[in-house]
């Protein structure tokens, strides 16, 4: 039998379709309805990139909000074997969509919140009453001992009360790990709107890293948080990538990607290229090596920079989404490999 690509995740787009406009959004995309009878069949299709790869975790979260689909259940019995990690943006899980998420056998969410308050998240347009809600349910999830992880988009608006929100979470979330990282420039983007004055970022590097022992229990590790400063600071990366070496992406037209995070390059089609044609180039695929690479800086750093050394397995263990033992120990093969492929 050939060798298989291993991964820790599968990261599938499912629905392209979302109930919000947050302003840094990648395509400003709205609701289409029509969008929720394709999702099965491009799951189906996602997962029988299985025959050439071995993976953890099926991640659904497309370019919108998954928890508009009625049929969110039934895509959940179609990766029972994995563990089921749901991006979402958190206002509809109450309405139905958390009960078809936690029948799964082992589900994780990861939320999109920019922070506690209005202003905070003035870019996603949420009120407070929204933002309380997302956390009431959070503090629900969150005493079911299901993994959390909350995505934080920085901006200039939300920056200089992140230490506020650390506080807010150690008392009312505790048990989660929020992964702060910046706007990336699209380029239907004024990037500027978006920016962190230096004055602010100083102030985040003293405030947050410099007290990492008062908000480490709520924080990747400081090494992630270290490597964000630099990266807003030159405006680019100057470190390698290994996402590909540990996640496989597939679009909404059933591409399989060089990586999810933007990559330009496709491997090739689920719906036309055998998986033999697949297989070859997802086993050679471990660096980004796009000029794309650039200016994405995303939650995957902190695995990126175990794979590549910079982060213990200790400090790795910490983080939710991928803290079972057995998906730390495919992990470790995975670095393995990497460093002596």
């Amino acid at each position: 039998m050939a060798a298989k690509k291993q991964a820790i995740f599968l990261d599938a787009v499912v629905l392209e379709s979302c109930n919000l406009k947050c302003s840094y959004c990648r395509d400003g995309l709205i609701y289409k309805k029509e969008e929720v009878e394709q999702t099965v069949a491009r799951v189906k299709k996602a997962i029988e990139i299985g025959a050439i790869a071995d993976y953890d975790i099926f991640k659904i979260s497309g370019y919108g909000e998954v928890t508009l689909l009625d049929n969110l259940g039934e895509i959940s019995d179609l990766a029972k074997d994995k563990r089921l990690l749901v991006i979402s943006n958190g206002t509809r899980l109450p309405q139905g969509s958390l009960e078809k998420i936690l029948a799964h056998p082992d589900p994780a969410l990861c939320i999109s919140l920019d922070g506690h308050t209005e202003e905070m998240n003035s870019y996603r347009e949420l009120s407070q009453s929204q933002i309380d809600a997302v956390v009431k349910t959070l503090k629900d999830v969150q005493g079911k001992g299901i993994p959390i992880e909350i995505n934080s988009v920085i901006t200039g608006k939300n920056i200089g009360q992140f230490p506020q929100f650390l506080e807010f979470l150690l008392t009312q979330l505790p048990r989660v790990m929020v992964f702060p990282f910046p706007v990336r420039p699209f380029p239907f983007m004024h990037s500027e709107d978006y920016s962190v004055s230096p004055a602010q970022l100083s102030a985040f590097e003293k405030k947050v890293i410099g007290g990492y022992e008062k908000y480490g229990q709520v924080l990747p590790p400081r090494a992630y948080l270290m490597r964000e400063v630099e990266f807003i600071k030159h405006g680019s990366r100057s470190f390698v990538c290994t996402v590909p070496s540990f996640v496989i992406g597939i679009n909404g037209n059933m591409d399989v990607l060089g990586c999810p995070c933007g990559s330009p390059e496709k491997l090739g089609n689920l719906n036309n290229t055998p998986l033999v044609d697949i297989s070859g180039k997802l086993l050679s695929s471990k660096k980004g090596r796009w000029k794309e690479c650039k200016n994405c800086f995303n939650h995957y750093e902190v695995i990126s920079m175990y794979v590549d050394g910079k982060i213990t397995g200790e400090e790795i263990s910490r983080v939710p989404s991928i803290s079972k033992p057995a998906i730390l120990e495919h992990l470790r093969q995975i670095k393995g490999e990497y460093k002596h492929g």
